[in-house]
């Protein structure tokens, strides 16, 4: 879980780094030169990262299960079709757990920055400081909850914190619509916490409801799955429904409805090949035998 949660970790490092990046520039230049040019410095400065990724990419080893179970009985030809005719419900509810994650996370990123510019009345370079400021404990939410699905397992763990997801998400435009800096950062880092909490044990549990030598496609599918549903849509559905309805509590339904989805999702899914609840079972076992 702790180990599977470092690639997640780097989707708030990033958004720290690149609007670390932004602010300065967002502060010193007019708003027509940062459209004319400035808005190209944190993309060119981001190759550096893509060699890095690259060279870490390229030196992974594929996983001993995979390994063993391709040297027992070789490589599937077809594994995306194995998991549409066999798992296909597996897939769809790995899918929705992820919908709320993705979907209030790209709102989150993108709608609520803007949000703050046009309805609460706050600059860019604040919006960006609150941004900044919740990025770490996203990342802290991240790394806990990941440690925790390794001890009371992956399922407990999203449970719990899917629930939170819900709560902080009914809250959070309320929050913000006070328009009072504090507590404007309280509800940014709340819901970064939540988020990254919810994440946390996402690669570790995707990973686990799939047998090996289909473990790559099922897991992949879920995930865009979820990504397609709740992410790139979200800052869009969000611009549309405060356009309608003229309110944020139109917003704020939608957080708590795709919410909803991934609570539902993960109570729903069944998670056979979990360790953490293997562990705590055998040391039962052992207690008892004691």
């Amino acid at each position: 879980g702790l180990y599977g949660a470092a690639p997640q970790i780097g989707v708030p490092a990033g958004v720290l780094l690149a609007n670390l990046v932004f602010l300065p520039l967002t502060t010193v230049l007019d708003d027509a030169a940062f459209a004319a040019w400035g808005w190209r410095v944190p993309f060119l400065l981001s190759a550096v990262l893509v060699v890095v990724a690259m060279w870490i990419r390229l030196g992974l080893e594929e996983s001993a299960d995979f390994e063993a179970s391709r040297d027992a009985a070789g490589e599937v030809k077809l594994p995306l079709a194995e998991v549409l005719v066999k798992h296909w419900k597996t897939v769809l509810l790995a899918g929705g757990t992820f919908v709320a994650t993705n979907g209030i996370a790209y709102a989150y990123m993108v709608y609520v920055l803007k949000y703050g510019e046009a309805e609460l009345g706050f600059g860019k370079s604040t919006m960006l400081f609150l941004l900044i400021a919740s990025c770490p404990f996203w990342m802290a939410g991240m790394a806990i909850s990941a440690y925790k699905s390794d001890i009371i397992g992956r399922r407990r763990v999203y449970i719990i914190s899917s629930s939170a997801l819900v709560i902080v998400a009914a809250l959070f435009f309320p929050l913000m619509d006070t328009a009072m800096l504090p507590v404007m950062l309280v509800a940014m880092i709340a819901l970064g916490f939540v988020l990254g909490a919810c994440a946390g044990p996402q690669s570790a549990l995707f990973a686990e409801l799939f047998p090996a030598h289909i473990r790559y496609s099922g897991a992949s599918l879920g995930y865009q799955i979820g990504a397609i549903l709740g992410g790139g849509l979200a800052p869009i559905v969000a611009t549309s429904l405060f356009a309608a309805f003229g309110t944020s509590l139109a917003v704020t339904a939608y957080f708590v409805l795709i919410a909803l989805v991934s609570l539902v999702s993960i109570l729903l899914l069944r998670h056979p090949h979990d360790p953490a609840v293997a562990v705590a079972q055998s040391r039962r076992s052992e207690q008892e035998v004691a």
